[in-house]
This record gives C-alpha cells, sequence and structure tokens, in this order.
C-alpha cells in the first residue's frame, strides 16, 4: 500500500481524473484505486460511503481498466490488514513531504524552487554552512532570472559581484541539493540516491553527522542509497557517536524478492573491511 498510495491524490470514487495512465504494447490501460464490498453473490461493488468505518467489508481495490470504459479488466484488493483504514484519501497513508535526490542529483530548476522554499528562513543558514565545505569563502546563496531560466549563484566573501553554483563543480552542487532536500523535507522524507556522488571522500564524516543531526532537529526520516566502501566506512565512523541516530541496511536477493537485512555495527564494519571493491 504504501508504494500505492502517492500515486493517487484521493481514492474515494471511480474518478478516471484521478487514475494513473499507463501506455504500453498493449494499448493505454487507466489504473486506480476505488473503495469497494462484495454483495450477497461475491461480486464487487462500489460502496456509496466511501470506505466509512460503519462498513467493516470495504476494501480499498486497485482497478486496472482499458482507457474511456469502464469495465475493468483487473481487480486486486489491498487487503493487508492494517492499510484498511476509514479514511477517503490514500495518500494520508505518506508523509506530504517526501523529496528525492536522484543519483544523478536534481536539475537546475528543482534546486532554485527548494531554494526559494527556504529562502530567508532559519534553516537558510544551515545550507550555506554546508556549502562552505567546498566554497570556503562563500556568504550566501541568491537566485537570478526569470521562470524557468532561473540559476542560483553564490555571494562570495569580498566579491562584488555573484558567480553561478554551476561554476563550482558538480560537487557543490550535488552538496547544495541534499542539503537544500533535506531542509525542504521537514516533518516528512528524504530520499538520496547514491549520496556519494560527486562529494568528495574526506567530506563523508561531516556529511553523515550533519544528516543526522539535522534530520532530529527537523523530524525527518532520511534514507540514503550508497555503494562506495569509503561512504559506508565513514558511516562507521560516525555511528560510534553517541548522538549519531542511524541504522546500515544491506539489500540481498531471496529467490525473487529484495529483502533489507540491518547489520549491527560490527558486522557491516567487518564486511566492508574485508573487500576491496564496492559493495554491490
Amino acid at each position: 500500500m504504501d508504494t500505492v498510495a502517492p500515486l493517487f491524490p484521493d481514492a474515494s470514487g471511480p474518478n478516471t481524473s484521478m487514475a494513473m495512465r499507463l501506455t504500453g504494447n498493449e494499448g493505454v490501460t487507466d489504473i486506480g484505486v476505488n473503495w469497494l464490498s462484495r454483495d450477497k453473490d461475491e461480486k464487487w461493488i462500489e460502496d456509496s460511503a466511501g470506505g466509512a468505518s460503519t462498513n467493516p467489508t470495504v476494501t480499498p481495490v486497485l482497478m486496472l481498466r482499458p482507457a474511456n470504459t469502464r469495465r475493468p479488466v483487473a481487480l486486486v484488493p489491498l487487503t493487508v490488514p492494517e492499510v484498511v483504514l476509514p479514511k477517503r484519501s490514500l495518500s494520508s497513508l505518506v508523509p506530504l513531504n517526501t523529496i528525492f535526490v536522484r543519483s544523478s542529483s536534481l536539475d537546475m530548476v528543482e534546486v532554485v524552487n527548494l531554494f526559494e522554499a527556504i529562502a530567508g528562513t532559519d534553516v537558510e543558514a544551515e545550507v550555506s554552512g554546508l556549502l562552505k565545505w567546498i566554497i570556503t569563502d562563500a556568504e550566501r546563496l541568491l537566485t537570478k532570472g526569470v521562470s524557468d531560466e532561473r540559476t542560483i549563484y553564490v555571494k562570495r566573501h569580498g566579491r562584488s559581484h555573484p558567480e553561478p553554483l554551476r561554476a563550482f563543480g558538480d560537487g557543490a552542487f550535488r552538496l547544495t541539493a541534499l542539503a537544500l532536500a533535506l531542509v525542504n523535507s521537514k516533518d516528512g522524507c528524504c530520499l538520496l540516491d547514491e549520496i556519494e556522488n560527486g562529494i568528495h571522500y574526506e567530506l563523508f564524516d561531516q556529511i553523515w553527522e550533519k544528516l543526522s543531526l539535522l534530520s532530529q532537529a527537523l523530524n525527518v526520516q532520511v534514507f540514503a542509497t550508497t555503494h562506495g566502501k569509503d561512504c559506508i566506512e565513514a558511516f562507521e565512523r560516525s555511528y560510534r557517536h553517541p548522538h549519531f541516530d542511524a541504522c546500515f541496511h544491506r539489500l540481498e536477493r531471496e529467490g525473487g524478492r529484495i529483502v533489507p537485512i540491518r547489520l549491527d555495527n560490527d558486522s557491516y564494519f567487518s564486511v566492508v573491511a574485508g573487500q576491496e571493491h564496492e559493495i554491490r
């Protein structure tokens, strides 16, 4: 359910405008979620109450139908007990503030929008502080331009004109994107794919510690992935600090499934230390 819920802003009834549309070799299919119950003949029928708690038989059902038709070609009950809730909106099951930073980082428009969302607030100083790890004389960030052509700039101490952030390399841009994603995820989730990309290995210890402190201060659940041996070793060093609040999981295959394996401090460090190559 957690995978399905964010795709549908409302699941109160058969409204195709709220459906997701898939296009493939077999044509176009609408996929959505409806609250249904079974009649005396065990056939699925729409629930007029929209999933009200007065009807315990109501179930959220994933429906697939060819575009522009009313008859579904498949009905998949979402019957895990803990997710059959008396709520009309399935999106209430996940945090509203969930930001995903791709392994290739965010694009300029995304970074500008995230910065402008926090410009002038208390957390802007946190972003500038992280940027100083790479641009030591950076004073602040600002944006210039109009509409989708806006660009983020860095004002440096003693320089009369701000300079484009891109001019300082991929590392500065990546670090800024990570910081902006984190501070914009207050009371939500921040997903960081291959966190080490574009970042110098000497900064990994500081990044892990800052992630832990900021995520606790902002009430953000951070999920970060990495294959980098240096990055994992830095995590292990940070793990020893009493204020560090994090755990380490390794994703492994079991049959046709991918499952998370939680490793404690000693066991995962021994795994990393015993291999010279990146962990896959």
